[in-house]
């Protein structure tokens, strides 16, 4: 009898625990911290999904990974390879949900090279597969280190010669990081040798780019015939000529809504953005890029025979000899259109310019500026806007100073070709044929101006000379005797001057 009363005495002393703790536990909260350990893999669902936990409570974790990838595990206060799984809450959790690039028979990461299905590409490996298909449609699905091909002069670029690239890349957005390539004997390098005019590249990132190279160097593609469209790279491109910090050679290509970062040197046709463009369109992209070549230098493209339009340069360009532009070194025909450059310009060899150095007959600049100081202390045909002007130029402005040795100008150092409705305001320094407008030249000039005061000449090769005031509020005759100054020029154009400032851009 005694044994039974102790027992029961036993029995309620537990209950009364087992109570006292249950409610306690019942009562307890905890957190759930769920994470992945790349957020391009995947992400995951979380059901029910709160800022804590009671005691007890199960929660279902769901992996959902992205194309190309698969779920490898769970780790951290998980385990198991089930894309779905439950866990109780009895204490605060972490849970990482590891996501892996898959590798299907093919070597990519899923897709048939199709244009409805596309080859994915998560990797360095697969990356460097595209060389093996040259003509298919391609993805990228997450961000791509090339560090592990920077030995050996480094990466070798897809596509060459007789054997272009003709397919479809999109970089969907994701970094290329790292591109490494040193071959200072090889023509045509960058991540792409040789482009097909049938090859569209677009949302591509290149970040962290070197890229060495002989003839043809760019850090996207050395020789481009295709369309380039939102992509950019931040690089230090070297080589000797056709340098440019995105594409070599634009060989008829089309690029646009694209830019540069860096830095760009070179022998000859050397810009930010191409180093040489013949034929091609460049549209809507910039460089910010500073550039150094020996000649036919440019802060977007060293040598243009295409046409570039609504597009800029900012950074400083640096030339050791013939034809240097804050925007384009040479432009042999074609057209810039509704582009500025606001770098600084300096050069120790002629044709000197802050948008073009040289223009000749075939070629056309309209509703464009520059803002940049141009120096070429020894050397002649030095302008603020063209250093040597054959070609056509009109609603366009310079404001930068000028300083030169002989021939020039605060818009043109020569002109032997057409300047209309333009002006000019910075000051000129030169020992010889030097002007407000015009240094020197035989070239037509019409309802156009300089600046007296600020550009501290008197005299110019064509053109009219305002003051200050005059140049700002329009409030002068645009002749001796005549209609106020710019009354010819295009109001569809032109926002005319201020008391404050002088006419610029409607775009602007």
């Amino acid at each position: 009898m005694n044994n039974l009363k102790h027992l029961f005495v036993l029995l309620l002393v537990l209950l009364v625990v087992f109570m006292v703790l249950g409610c306690g536990l019942l009562g307890k909260t905890y957190t759930l911290t769920v994470g992945v350990n790349d957020v391009d893999g995947g992400l995951v669902h979380i059901n029910p999904l709160q800022e804590e936990y009671l005691w007890g409570t199960v929660v279902e974790l769901t992996a959902v990974p992205s194309a190309g990838w698969h779920l490898f595990e769970w780790d951290g206060d998980a385990s198991g390879t089930d894309e779905v799984i439950k866990v109780k809450m009895n204490k605060d959790k972490l849970i990482i949900a590891v996501f892996d690039i898959i590798e299907e028979e093919s070597g990519f990461a899923g897709g048939d090279g199709t244009e409805e299905e596309p080859y994915l590409i998560g990797n360095a490996e697969q990356l460097s597969l595209m060389r093996d298909n040259l003509q298919n449609h391609f993805k990228q699905i997450a961000h791509i280190n090339l560090k592990e091909y920077d030995e050996n002069g480094g990466w070798v670029p897809i596509g060459e010669e007789g054997q272009e690239f003709s397919g479809f890349f999109d970089g969907n957005g994701f970094e290329i990081i790292n591109l490494t390539i040193d071959r200072s004997e090889t023509n045509s390098v960058g991540l792409f040798g040789y482009l097909s005019s049938n090859a569209v590249i677009r949302d591509v990132a290149l970040e962290a780019a070197s890229v060495t190279g002989k003839y043809n160097v760019g850090a996207l593609a050395g020789v481009n015939s295709g369309t380039i469209k939102n992509s950019y790279a931040v690089i230090i491109v070297e080589g000797n000529d056709n340098v440019g910090g995105l594409v070599g050679l634009n060989s008829g290509g089309e690029i646009k809504e694209s830019f540069t970062k860096g830095q760009v040197t070179g022998g000859s046709e050397v810009g930010g953005l191409v180093g040489d463009n013949p034929g091609g369109l460049i549209s809507h992209s910039y460089s910010e890029a500073e550039v150094h070549g020996g000649g036919v230098a440019g802060g977007l493209v060293g040598r243009s025979a295409g046409n570039i339009e609504f597009s800029h340069a900012k950074g400083n360009v640096e030339g050791d000899s013939w034809a240097v532009g804050g925007l384009v070194g040479h432009m042999s025909s074609g057209n810039i259109e509704d582009c500025y450059a606001t770098g600084d310009v300096l050069s120790y060899g002629w044709c000197v310019g802050g948008l073009v150095g040289s223009s000749y007959s075939s070629s056309s600049i309209s509703r464009s500026y520059a803002t940049g100081n141009v120096t070429a202390e020894e050397n002649s045909a030095i302008g603020g806007l063209v250093g040597n002007n054959s070609g056509d130029i009109a609603d366009s402005y310079a404001r930068g100073e000028v300083t030169g040795q002989k021939d020039v100008g605060g818009f043109a150092g020569i002109n032997i070709g057409e300047i209309v409705s333009s002006y000019a305001t910075g000051k000129v320094t030169g020992d010889l044929n030097k002007g407000g407008l015009v240094g020197k030249g035989t070239g037509r000039v019409f309802f156009s101006y300089w600046d007296i005061e600020t550009s501290e000449q008197p005299q110019s090769a064509g053109g009219y000379g305002r003051n200050t005031e005059q140049m700002k509020t329009g409030e002068a005759s645009k002749t001796v005797q005549g209609d106020l100054m710019y009354e010819d020029w295009d109001e569809t154009i032109w926002n005319f001057g201020t008391e404050e400032d002088y006419p610029y851009f409607i775009w602007q």
